[in-house]
């Protein structure tokens, strides 16, 4: 059985999507964009899979950091390992934007919030 992605009809709709979704979500690059699934499918048919649900559309660069257990720092936009998770509600206390399931914030960022600025 061929893979999904070899396919035309699926390559046509990856082309499709990524031209409504045509940014990486976590560096706003527009070059060399790839859908990153959030949830690895059961199987190379899966519906979803194959539908594009719960996909993150990411640069190479980012996809491969993301890949490495890497997050984004909502604040300054680095890579990191190991930050700061905060909920929805410490995201609004602190100031900043609340855009994705869970948010991370590096050491150096969280420190300039007030909430951060309680633990120096």
């Amino acid at each position: 059985m061929r893979k999904p992605w070899g396919l035309v009809s699926w390559r046509k709709r990856r082309e499709d999507f990524l031209k409504t979704r045509n940014k990486c979500e976590w560096c706003g690059s527009t070059e060399k964009l790839t859908i990153d699934h959030n949830k690895k499918p059961n199987t190379q048919n899966d519906k979803d899979y194959l539908d594009f649900k719960d996909v993150t559309v990411l640069c190479n660069r980012c996809a491969y950091a993301r890949l490495k257990g890497f997050k984004l720092c909502i604040s300054c936009h680095h890579y990191i390992k190991y930050g700061i998770y905060l909920t929805k509600q410490e995201c609004i206390n602190t100031g900043l934007i609340w855009k994705r399931k869970v948010h991370a914030v590096c050491w150096e960022c969280f420190f300039k919030t007030p909430m951060g600025k309680k633990f120096k």
